[in-house]
């Protein structure tokens, strides 16, 4: 600080001089000493938007909120699998469009959720929860107006493009706006039970209203917008915490915006306080200005700050050619899964071949972009770039850093939930085939069978709730993964004919045990990739569920209809014989055992470590290599840039106090 130079200090309850050569301290403000900077300024926005205050019960509502997003689209994927042969008479739709609405609704959400994610953690999360919310309660009303086949399915894809925007804000904003507590594993348990919930409504009210489906579409339509409301009261801002007693952590690294307490600061001595030679005391109500001043020559090129980027300069700094690149690769892939499902001819229709190979190169080139980008914005981020944005942002970032794969445990986990949920996806269609065709059971009478494992499931949620934060997350996995190989093993082994209680429940009860590690999975990846991509980790993990679904299905129906024609041919009977048709549906059931299996071996090869994931002391001191990284590159590129205040040049009177100044100043450069 150069001689004469003027230190403007916060307005708060500072030492003054007397003229006896005492101190007072003068009195604070009325209401001033418990609210600190930021929880004014949160306080003002919530005002503003008409949010309620942090609070236990708020943040239940909140919780209750997000899980909707989970429950609403269950209810309707179970609804159409009950009803969807009555909804294709009504529209019109052929034999070969029955399975389009599905299909296009899992394709949208599919190649979606990867750039959600991201745009989510760039953009806002509550912001693109709410639009998402919105959207989709206008695409239900909408479902429900409809009288053509055309304009089902087309809504279908619109319903696709909200789930896709909602699931990952709602994981971004469940796994940062709750501290680790128990009350965080309780809201992540009924974000779990949600889902068995929801299928065991739809399933019910569309047997019921199989021949009014539209009712069921206005009643989700209704929920949303209900919903939309309790969103726009109860959702916290980005970073901000639903606990009154946990200060709001900001993640977002391109807001440079001082939010420290400023009762935090330690207290300043009376010599320290008194104007010296050339040191004038004053108050203010910002801590930026204790920076340096300097000349205007010097204020652009030593004392850059980074403010916070406008709308339009994140819209142009996004990954639009990721986007273009994920996107395409994956909707070919799932188009061509998919659609080799439905044809007679299977993957040797023409256009599968081909559909693949492509996809693969789309993905390919996806990776090796975002590599690039990545290696850009660790140039930029050591300072090797001099040129700073203007719109006060660092250059593009990349959609999905390859360096989250470093994150300890993210990819292993990642695989292991691929694997079993495989098996947890598959494995239910080859027990309602068995049911209709092997034993010749009616539609209603199979989804009354299905019922048994809702309450397992609701069960399994509860238990991983209550143990998460209590024992070490991998025996939660361990015993998850068993149950799946389990319920593939009594699958293949047994005859579905010898009655249900001794075939067919055993395998429906042990298909929900990977329930007990759903919700630690979800939190342990957000909490491995850190609270600033958290949204992403979200988007990744519903991704790699989405894929497992398409992937399962895709490879189980070809083995199952292979074996089938096999077995037709060597017994002599037609391929569409019950006895053909087990062999078939068995042989995808050990496929099903052998992905089960793999993921437990992975499990407990690479997640033995993982710890109490909902505890506390695990999940601030598990931290983040990325995070700490750059958070190490920001602290290397402010101090190139002459952020730091510079003690040095105090007059000598008053250098007696550099300690006192400089902790004050440790202070506030930490909180930038």
């Amino acid at each position: 600080m150069q001689p004469g130079r003027t230190l403007i200090l916060p307005d708060i309850a500072m030492p003054r001089p007397r003229s006896d050569g005492t101190v007072a301290t003068p009195p604070r403000q009325q209401g001033s000493s418990s609210l600190s900077p930021s929880s004014l300024l949160a306080a003002q926005r919530r005002a503003l938007s008409f949010r309620l205050r942090p609070s236990t019960s708020s943040a239940w509502l909140c919780v209750v909120v997000i899980s909707s997003v989970t429950f609403f689209p269950i209810v309707v994927s179970g609804t159409l699998a009950v009803a969807i042969v009555t909804i294709a008479k009504q529209l019109g739709l052929s034999e070969s469009e029955v399975q389009w609405p599905s299909a296009v609704l899992s394709l949208a959400q599919g190649a979606l959720l990867l750039p959600a994610g991201s745009f989510a953690d760039a953009f806002g999360r509550r912001a693109t929860f709410i639009f998402g919310l919105t959207l989709y309660a206008i695409s239900n009303l909408g479902t429900a107006f409809v009288n053509t086949g055309v304009a089902f399915i087309a809504m279908a894809a619109v319903q696709g493009i909200a789930i896709a925007l909602l699931q990952p804000s709602a994981v971004g904003i469940l796994s940062s706006s709750l501290p680790p507590s128990r009350m965080k594993n309780a809201a992540w348990s009924v974000f779990g039970a949600s889902q068995p919930t929801g299928y065991a409504v739809g399933l019910i009210i569309g047997g019921l209203l199989a021949e009014q489906w539209q009712i069921v579409y206005y009643v989700v339509a209704a929920g949303s917008a209900a919903a939309v409301v309790l969103a726009h009261l109860v959702l916290p801002a980005d970073g901000e915490s639903l606990l009154p007693s946990h200060p709001s952590t900001r993640y977002d690294a391109d807001v440079q915006t001082t939010r420290s307490d400023a009762s935090a600061l330690p207290a300043i001595p009376a010599a320290a306080a008194m104007p010296a030679s050339g040191l004038t005391v004053s108050g203010a109500p910002s801590l930026k200005e204790l920076a340096p001043t300097s000349d205007a020559k010097s204020e652009t090129s030593s004392t850059r700050q980074r403010v916070k980027p406008s709308a339009k300069a994140k819209l142009l700094a996004f990954d639009w050619l990721g986007v273009l690149l994920s996107t395409s690769g994956l909707v070919l892939l799932t188009f061509a899964l998919a659609d080799a499902e439905t044809r007679p001819q299977g993957f040797a229709t023409p256009y599968i071949p081909a559909l693949l190979p492509l996809s693969a190169i789309l993905i390919g080139a996806f990776f090796f972009w975002e590599r690039r980008l990545e290696r850009q914005h660790q140039i930029f981020m050591r300072g090797q770039d001099n040129a700073t944005p203007a719109s006060g942002i660092s250059p593009r970032e990349p959609l999905v850093p390859p360096s989250i794969w470093k994150s300890s445990g993210f990819c292993a986990m990642l695989t292991t939930v691929f694997l079993v949920w495989l098996n947890f996806n598959s494995l239910p269609l080859f027990c309602s085939l068995n049911f209709q065709e092997v034993q010749g059971l009616s539609s209603v009478r199979t989804s009354i069978y299905f019922l048994t494992i809702v309450p397992v499931g609701i069960a399994a949620n509860i238990i991983a709730g209550a143990l998460v934060g209590r024992i070490n997350s991998i025996w939660l996995v361990v015993v998850g993964s068993i149950g799946s190989a389990a319920s593939a093993l009594v699958f293949c082994i047994t005859d579905p004919r010898n009655g249900y209680a001794k075939s067919m429940l055993p395998v429906l009860l042990f298909n929900a045990w990977p329930d007990l590690f759903f919700a630690p999975a979800q939190l342990y990846a957000c909490t491995t990739v850190g609270p600033r991509h958290a949204a992403l980790a979200g988007s990744l993990f519903s991704l790699t569920v989405r894929l497992s679904m398409s992937l399962g299905l895709a490879a189980t129906s070809a083995v199952s209809t292979s074996t089938a024609k096999q077995a037709a041919k060597s017994l002599g009977i037609s391929k569409d014989n019950p006895n053909a048709l087990l062999k078939g549906y068995q042989a995808a059931g050990w496929l099903c055992f052998a992905s089960s299996a793999a993921g437990l071996l992975i499990a407990l090869l690479f997640l033995r470590k993982i710890g109490i994931v909902g505890s506390t002391t695990s999940l601030t001191s598990q931290g983040n290599d990325e995070e700490r990284s750059r958070n190490r590159a920001s602290e290397r590129r402010r101090s190139e840039l002459g952020e730091e205040i510079e003690l040095s040049t105090l007059p000598s009177d008053s250098r007696g106090n550099t300690a006192a100044t400089s902790e004050a100043a440790s202070v506030i450069s930490a909180s930038k």
